[in-house]
């Protein structure tokens, strides 16, 4: 079925209404970091194609692993595009020359996603960068 909303407030809800595919495309899919494009376009590359991974799971619950460590952490979003991660507990296992703390710094400071097709974007706060992931 269709649930359709005529009268919306369109600040609180965007311009489309409330898209309740926007949030389930993130749940259950594995999405593995490419790069972060920063603002003054300058990247950062993961170090590994599949070395960095977010795993979003239902009642906000994010497994994210990095080259030899893995970190519970927790997200929160509105369903409609922004979203909030906090990194939790974390094995440590050190990792010589690795873009693990940019990875972690960068999640941190997310502040909204886009799904296009396979990829995600996670835009970072005062538009400092984006972070770029594929579906695994």
């Amino acid at each position: 079925g269709t649930l359709e909303l005529k009268d919306y407030d369109k600040n609180v809800w965007g311009k489309d209404g409330f898209d309740l595919m926007k949030t389930t495309d993130l749940i259950g899919t594995t999405w593995v970091w490419l790069e972060t494009t920063l603002a003054d376009e300058s990247e950062i590359q993961a170090d590994s194609k599949w070395s960095f991974s977010i795993a979003f799971k239902e009642r906000g619950e994010l497994g994210l692993t990095t080259d030899c460590n893995k970190v519970q952490a927790e997200y929160k979003t509105n369903g409609i595009d922004e979203i909030k991660v906090t990194p939790g507990a974390m094995t440590l296992m050190a990792c010589e020359d690795s873009r693990e703390v940019d990875f972690l710094k960068e999640l941190s400071n997310v502040e909204s996603f886009l799904i296009e097709g396979s990829t995600l974007r996670l835009t970072l706060k005062d538009e400092a960068g984006t972070m770029t992931f594929t579906k695994q």
